[in-house]
């Protein structure tokens, strides 16, 4: 009984500690971590506040920080709202660099969609379908490979 009241304490408190770190992100406009939390109207309603979308930190702007934690929906949202689709973080890394390390061809087709370039290369070179190959994702590689001419001719290219 006293570790079921011991969980359920704890679960509180780290309850209590996300919704202030939520609160405090909000307040303080850190669109970047919102996005990483996946808080969909927070990160619409500081958009519309006009909030920079391709802030820089650390090593996330919001479109990469969705990206990494997987939030469709949120990438969607970002890159309606006019987030740079092919912004670099200090290792050289695109949001579709990391959509095609997960695996995610969701996310890989919908970032394409809006002008992601596959043939970009991070700092040591590497691109989304050099990425794709090591995970050995043929899905990826092909639709990475067969988009350079849709990009070329896309209304959403930023």
């Amino acid at each position: 009984m006293h570790k079921i009241l011991y969980v359920t304490q704890i679960l509180y408190l780290m309850y209590l500690i996300l919704t202030q770190t939520v609160l405090a992100c909000h307040e303080s406009k850190d669109l970047v971590l919102l996005a990483y939390t996946g808080k969909s109207e927070e990160v619409l309603s500081i958009i519309e506040t006009g909030a920079e979308l391709n802030q820089l930190t650390g090593d996330l702007t919001p479109l990469i920080a969705a990206v990494k934690k997987r939030r469709y929906h949120l990438v969607k949202l970002l890159l309606e709202n006019k987030a740079k689709v092919d912004i670099k973080n200090d290792e050289g890394l695109t949001a579709l660099m990391y959509a095609a390390q997960l695996n995610d061809t969701a996310i890989v087709q919908l970032l394409l969609l809006f002008g992601a370039d596959p043939f970009l290369t991070n700092n040591n070179g590497t691109s989304a379908i050099d990425i794709a190959k090591i995970t050995r994702n043929k899905k990826i590689i092909n639709t990475l490979v067969n988009s350079r001419d849709r990009n070329e001719i896309d209304p959403y290219r930023n």
